[in-house]
């Protein structure tokens, strides 16, 4: 089976139902189906099938981007999403990766597309409604090839692309059945950009099984809280960004009709639960934890699980979680090590860097260098990522770790840490934090010293109005750099 074949399907036995709801449009399971040949039809017709293609969407969250995204993998090529927010520099690397044979934006846009250095051929939507269309097509793909090549920035802000195939998404779609058990019966609401591997496999996924997706075009916490409260949704995937502000938006005393909330991308805090508790009391809530390259790896109901709120949960189905120690020796329950996933739920490589991809995919286990620890249960913990850790005083310090705990202070809204070249520390911990109040005289580094080792307290904090973030929600680590480089210049 690949990508896109239910389709068919749900056009003949659910023909009348809705697959999407965008503003005030409803377009059925037979109309989407429909308009998906008929843009396949001009696309092969526009590029031919001589040799497998990757084509660049520019295009906001709307039913022409699924529409187009299902035309183009069903003619056995490659869908590249690009982003809006993306700065000109982020966009030039990202298409030099890529490097599209094609790249589809709306007409308003085309100077943004063409202005790239990269040589780009570029297709307006205006221009694609009007080119031709052939009879019938007959194209044969194999799962293992890829239909989607993505881009995760992690948190320095530079996009890099990655490759997964028909069959790792698949097995993904099975994994989250058994896990979450939404059905073809329920409304499926992602409010963020389909650029993101997170807002786009639930989208797929979605209308893979046949429910109803809900789309709109750009995040607004205000639309999300009313549609929530309305009960016009079921399922609601988010990042806790995104569910804070949402949580924010909503009155008080306010109890959402949603049946299921889907958290990742960041760890929720002990605060932001119980919080949202108060908000959702009938919500069945998950966290899970995944990566672009691995996919799903383990999730938690918190409901269940009370006293295992600091973990991330257990394995999904059909994935099995190692922890290995300095030497790749696996090691015991709750000892400290990097964390490796066995799964058929992997990407298939990093675009044009093998080094880079061998370094992830260690034979039949994969990882991206997070640590973490299995404790008696089975519940898996993270600690902080190797690339992240900073020494200091000759004693290894995880950031992710301290940040954790810090956002866990009622005075502060955000918090990373960073290592700072030191004559004497060899890397001084320097605290970035946002209040949540205009002014605040809180001593972090003496709150700190209650929680955690002389150690791991921050030497210097300093403060931020404003937090510097990647387009995928996360802090930019590589932009707190510069600041730091810049304050003590």
């Amino acid at each position: 089976m690949m990508i896109g074949e239910t389709l068919k399907q749900h056009a003949s036995l659910q023909g009348e139902k809705a697959a999407i709801r965008f503003k005030d449009v409803e377009i059925t399971y037979e109309q989407f189906y429909h308009h998906i040949q008929r843009w396949k039809t001009k696309l092969h017709t526009i590029l031919k099938v001589d040799r497998p293609k990757r084509v660049a969407l520019y295009l906001h969250n709307e039913p022409l981007f699924l529409e187009l995204f299902y035309a183009i993998i069903s003619l056995g090529w490659t869908v590249v999403p690009l982003d809006y927010k993306w700065t000109t520099k982020e966009r030039e690397h990202a298409l030099s990766i890529s490097n599209p044979n094609l790249v589809i934006c709306h007409l308003k846009d085309i100077d943004r597309c063409q202005e790239s250095a990269v040589t780009l051929t570029v297709l307006t939507v205006e221009e694609l409604i009007q080119s031709k269309e052939v009879e019938k097509l007959s194209i044969q793909i194999d799962e293992e090839q890829p239909f989607y090549l993505g881009f995760t920035s992690g948190s320095n802000g530079r996009p890099k692309g990655f490759l997964r195939s028909h069959a790792s998404w698949l097995e993904s779609f099975k994994s989250c059945e058994d896990a979450f058990s939404y059905t073809k019966d329920d409304t499926i609401y992602a409010p963020g950009s389909y650029v993101h591997s997170l807002s786009l496999f639930a989208a797929i996924h979605a209308l893979h099984i046949g429910s109803t997706l809900w789309v709109t075009d750009l995040f607004c916490a205000n639309e999300a809280a009313e549609l929530i409260q309305t009960g016009k949704i079921n399922v609601m995937y988010v990042v806790p960004t995104m569910l804070e502000a949402i949580r924010r938006a909503l009155p008080a005393y306010s109890k959402a009709k949603v049946n299921m909330i889907l958290s990742s991308g960041a760890k929720l805090t002990e605060e932001s639960i119980r919080e949202l508790r108060d908000y959702f009391p009938t919500t069945k809530f998950y966290e899970f934890y995944g990566a672009s390259e691995l996919s799903y790896v383990s999730f938690i109901d918190y409901q269940q699980h009370s006293n295992k709120i600091g973990s991330v949960g257990k394995a999904f189905p059909g994935v099995e979680i190692v922890i290995k120690g300095l030497n790749g020796e696996k090691i015991q329950s709750n000892e400290v090590g990097e964390v490796y996933v066995k799964s058929k739920q992997v990407f298939s490589q990093y675009v044009d860097d093998e080094q880079k991809t061998k370094n992830v995919i260690q034979g039949d286990e994969a990882t991206v260098s997070d640590i973490g620890y299995l404790d008696q249960d089975d519940f898996l913990y993270l600690i902080g990522r190797k690339g992240n850790l900073i020494i200091t005083g000759g004693l290894n310090v995880f950031p992710e770790e301290i940040e954790q705990i810090v956002k866990q202070f009622p005075e502060i809204e955000e918090a990373a840490l960073l290592g700072k070249n030191d004559n004497y520390w060899g890397e001084k911990l320097v605290l970035f934090v946002k209040w949540k109040g205009s002014q605040n005289l809180y001593n972090v580094i003496e709150a700190c010293r209650e929680y955690l080792s002389a150690y791991k307290c921050p030497k210097e904090v300093i403060e931020l109005e404003v937090f510097p973030y990647t387009t995928s929600g996360k802090v930019n680590r590589e932009r707190l750099q510069e600041l730091l480089e810049e304050i003590h210049e």
